[in-house]
């Protein structure tokens, strides 16, 4: 979520150990997919200023909605969108994120949402909370989002502000038609599938084919009478905006004319969803072992 979050070390631990112990068949849990959801969240806390020396409060609430797009029953997770409103830009800002299923029914389960820094800091935000569903006729018509226990830590300023607390969320399931139409345009479940279009290299014409899955891993393909030139990818999604690296495909690995290959790629889809369009930029191969290089392709879906 937007302020970066963490935990007292023991509350963590008893978290994460809790995580790790689940790990009988979940429910099928596939009716959550695709519900939205209105929350709040509420931070309160203390911060300490190391510039002034000085302590401060650190408290506020925020509206957000959250759409569930994916349920992994390997992994025991769930991927969502959680998108708000930056207060900062004036715009509405979507991030992808994971929570893990712990126990329960398909109707009514716990489940744990760590999202502190993957780097190894404590910043980030760890909760538990209850998702609580009623049926009717055996389909989903309302839900309920209520912490069980969660806290914060949040470091900016160039680190010289550092604060902790308690951190809540709230929330409700609510019709597709109530949520803003900046959240709901290019979700990350938006890219999922196969696409296809061509671009020119050289003068030449090549057919290209994106695949990607729930967890925005796959490939891009591209084909010509040359042969075939694939590379493996795995992209995240922010603001409507796919983003990956395009690594060197087999045909470049170990070519020393590909040795300083570095090619960045961003993707945006149209109104309908129904066509993607691709940049890549970035050194390829060459001669001198690379050179600026850029491709722009359109895709459609399959």
């Amino acid at each position: 979520m937007k302020n970066k979050i963490g935990i007292v070390m023991v509350f963590i631990a008893l978290l994460l150990m809790l995580s790790s112990q689940v790990c009988a068949a979940p429910p099928d849990m596939s009716q959550w997919v695709g519900k939205w959801f209105s929350v709040k969240t509420t931070q309160k806390g203390t911060g300490f200023d190391t510039s002034v020396s000085k302590f401060y409060k650190d408290s506020g609430s925020e509206s957000a909605y959250m759409n569930i797009w994916n349920w992994d029953p390997i992994k025991q997770e769930f991927q969502f969108d959680f998108c708000q409103f930056d207060k900062d830009d004036g715009q509405w800002s979507i991030e992808n994120l994971k929570f893990d299923f712990l126990a329960g029914t398909n109707v009514k389960f716990l489940w744990l949402y760590d999202g502190r820094d993957k780097d190894g800091g404590n910043e980030g935000t760890v909760f538990t909370a209850l998702m609580e569903g009623k049926e009717k006729n055996g389909m989903l018509q309302s839900a309920n989002i209520k912490t069980l226990g969660g806290a914060f830590v949040d470091i900016y300023d160039d680190d010289t502000k550092v604060s902790a607390g308690t951190f809540t969320i709230t929330g409700k399931m609510i019709a597709s038609s109530k949520v803003p139409v900046d959240c709901q345009h290019s979700s990350a479940n938006d890219f999922v599938g196969t696409w296809k279009g061509s671009i020119t290299v050289e003068g030449k014409t090549l057919s290209t084919m994106l695949t990607l899955n729930s967890t925005l891993s796959g490939s891009y393909i591209a084909t010509g009478s040359n042969g075939t030139d694939a590379h493996n990818i795995s992209g995240s999604v922010s603001n409507s905006i796919l983003s990956f690296k395009l690594p060197v495909s087999d045909l470049g690995a170990g070519n020393p004319d590909c040795v300083n290959w570095d090619v960045n790629c961003s993707a945006t889809l149209s109104e309908n969803s129904l066509s993607m369009f691709l940049s890549c930029s970035g050194t390829v191969c060459s001669r001198d072992g690379g050179q600026p290089g850029s491709i722009e392709d359109i895709l459609n879906k399959q």
